[in-house]
């Protein structure tokens, strides 16, 4: 800006420069004496201005009026600061607000405010998580020693997003209490650690990873086999297969499939048959082990147990269904594998006019949310996802820190649910 020295027209004096009423703050009328040698081209707004206008030279004390909106010099690193500041207040319990509200609370541009909050990341007082916000860190109570970061690794074929809720739920259960203890839950998938030869591309995974402990979910006995060689510390969740010893978590399917015979023989049912995928999950085949031994340890007379697989599609459900009904005294009582398989044989079964539980009773060897909208009410075993969660990582707690790594076994017993699919036959209905 280039400011001209003009005269007066009645004094001719270049230092004296004319005012209309009005032009000057508070109306101050008449000349306005400007004493050189101030220069107007360098000066700043505010202090140009507050030659004219003396509340203009207080801008200090209107910042410290306002301290929670950040200054102009070094705007990010001050916003850090004011976070951190309100974050040891405890002004928010668990999470910061959304970036929207902050940034209009602060009168700051969103980029400025994520540099900030990279900031508070960057020094672990929030973590950022992806969709959601910022989450406070909770501080450790012993910063004397703090916890070494360990990686926990889960390995399962499928990815998480396809897999069933419950183990949904365990799963977010272990994150949660992970990172509560500094640690950290890393999920690994892929149909290639399911060949038949899986050792190279677990080969390939480990050194990717080292250290940390594993868990095995829907393991093969190859996939066990083969941490077990190596001594890779690992935890199984399930059952581990005949002949390797590795510690494990499991639901106890065998003792519900046991159970369910025995509820089936108590309704006066003889003929009892077993519909599940066939696979090399341990949890199916001990779940036929726990089967037969139900039908043998019956104490009643012509007690008869099947066992029909199916590959997972409809038409082989329907195949096994037919199986049971179709070969010797035909089937009255049918215990699933699934909950997918239960829903195809029950409508299955009404398809062929057979009712539930009047002519075929039917029992779950699982729970799924989708159960509770049918009817009749599936009869099923459930298991709190949430405990089984905190089984696993505590047995993790205790391989990572080295206090256990002995290959012992933890079972958590299904509840049986007593539903409406599966009652005790009328006495014309006994043989």
């Amino acid at each position: 800006m280039q400011l001209t020295r003009v005269k007066h027209k009645k004094t001719g004096n270049p230092d004296r420069l004319p005012f209309r009423v009005g032009d000057l703050p508070n109306n101050h009328q008449g000349e306005l004496r400007i004493e050189p040698p101030v220069s107007f081209a360098f000066l700043p707004f505010a202090e140009f201005w507050g030659k004219f206008d003396p509340a203009m030279s207080r801008s200090e004390d209107a910042d410290v009026r306002s301290p929670v909106i950040p200054k102009r010099l070094s705007l990010v690193r001050q916003t850090a600061d004011i976070l951190k500041r309100e974050v040891s207040k405890r002004t928010w319990e668990q999470w910061l607000p959304s970036e929207r509200v902050l940034s209009r609370s602060l009168k700051i541009s969103r980029p400025t405010l994520r540099n900030a909050l990279k900031r508070l990341q960057a020094e672990g007082i929030v973590q950022a998580v992806k969709g959601v916000g910022n989450r406070i860190v909770p501080e450790k109570r012993d910063s004397a020693r703090p916890r070494p970061t360990h990686k926990v690794h889960l390995l399962c074929p499928n990815p998480l997003d396809r897999i069933r809720l419950q183990a949904n739920l365990w799963t977010d259960e272990l994150r949660n209490r992970l990172f509560q203890t500094g640690n950290r839950l890393l999920a690994h998938h892929g149909q290639q650690y399911l060949r038949s030869e899986p050792d190279a591309a677990l080969e390939h995974l480990v050194a990717q990873h080292p250290g940390g402990c594993w868990i095995l979910a829907h393991s093969t006995p190859r996939i066990q086999a083969w941490f077990k060689t190596r001594g890779i510390p690992c935890l199984v969740a399930g059952y581990t297969h005949p002949g390797i010893e590795l510690p494990f978590v499991s639901i106890d399917m065998e003792a519900a499939c046991r159970h369910a015979v025995g509820v089936f023989v108590d309704s006066g049912h003889r003929s009892i048959g077993f519909v599940h995928l066939a696979s090399e999950r341990a949890r199916d085949l001990r779940s036929t082990v726990g089967f037969n031994a139900g039908i043998t340890e019956s104490n009643a007379d012509g007690v008869v147990g099947k066992v029909a697989t199916h590959t997972g599609n409809l038409d082989s459900v329907r195949d096994a269904v037919r199986e049971l009904l179709s070969i010797g005294t035909p089937t009255t009582a049918i215990l699933t594998g699934t909950t997918l398989s239960y829903a195809t044989v029950a409508t299955f079964l009404m398809q062929q006019g057979l009712r539930i539980p009047g002519d075929v009773s039917l029992i779950s060897r699982e729970h799924d949310l989708f159960l509770d909208a049918l009817v009749p009410q599936p009869s099923c075993y459930a298991f709190d996802p949430l405990r089984f969660g905190r089984l696993i990582h505590a047995k993790v707690t205790d391989i990572l820190e080295g206090t256990s790594n002995t290959p012992d076994e933890q079972h958590l017993v299904p509840e049986y649910r007593a539903g409406e699919s599966a009652r005790k036959k009328s006495v014309k209905d006994q043989p």
